[in-house]
Formats: structure tokens, sequence, C-alpha cells
């Protein structure tokens, strides 16, 4: 398969929080989520899809395994880190309606950033610099 289209399953399996697959084609095929983006114009990674739909699974194995760096990956336009993304999930708490294979919990992915030290929710976005 081409790159093109391992990247786009990748950010799939990530949207739906799927983490077997996220591991295969990262472990298997080599790819590296950090550099794996959205073409849609916000530039998503799969760490920020992953947040965003409230997979704590595919968030920590991403991060724990060096995958993905939560302090510089954001949102192209907005500048939401995983932690915004999360809290601002559809959602939030319970499953998202996303149509994912498994059960979404915004608040976890919340929890597993924040009480790790990982993010902080006095991080900026771009609409508040200050």
């Amino acid at each position: 398969k081409g790159e093109e289209q391992l990247h786009e399953q990748l950010l799939r399996a990530a949207a739906k929080g799927e983490l077997d697959v996220v591991k295969r084609l990262v472990l298997h095929h080599g790819l590296s989520p950090k550099h794996i983006k959205t073409i849609d114009g916000d530039r998503l990674t799969p760490l920020l899809l992953a947040a965003h739909y409230g997979h704590v699974g595919v968030v920590e194995w991403l991060i724990t395994n060096n995958h993905s760096d939560p302090k510089t990956e954001k949102h192209a336009k907005y500048g939401f880190n995983a932690l915004h993304m999360a809290a601002r999930g559809e959602g939030y708490g319970r499953h998202c309606g996303c149509s994912c294979s498994t059960e979404c919990s915004h608040l976890d992915v919340v929890k597993f950033l924040v009480n790790n030290k990982i993010l902080h929710p006095s991080d900026r976005d771009s609409f508040n610099p200050d």
C-alpha cells in the first residue's frame, strides 16, 4: 500500500480507537504519528484525533511509547492540544456517537493527561494566549 494510504488508515484508526490497528501501522509499517497530519486544513495528528474522540488507550500508547509529543502537537487553526481536544470532544464523558468500535471516554483522556502531568489545564490555546 502507498504511504499516503497508510497515513489515512492510521488517522482513521486513531479516531475510531482501534489500538491494535494503530500499533500495527506504527510498529510494522514504521509510521511516525508525530509527523502524520490530516490533510483537511486542520492538520490533526493521530494523538489529537484520539483525544477528541475519547480514546484513552490510543492516547496513552502514543504518548508512553514516544510516538507523539503532546507538548507540541496542536490543532493548526485554534492551537488546541490533546487536553483541549478531549475536553471539547463530542459527548464529553460518554459514548460520543462517532460510530467507533470502542466506547469513548473523554474524561479518562483528561484524567490521564492531567494526573500524569503531561498537560495542564492552564496550558493555553490560540484563543487564550496569556
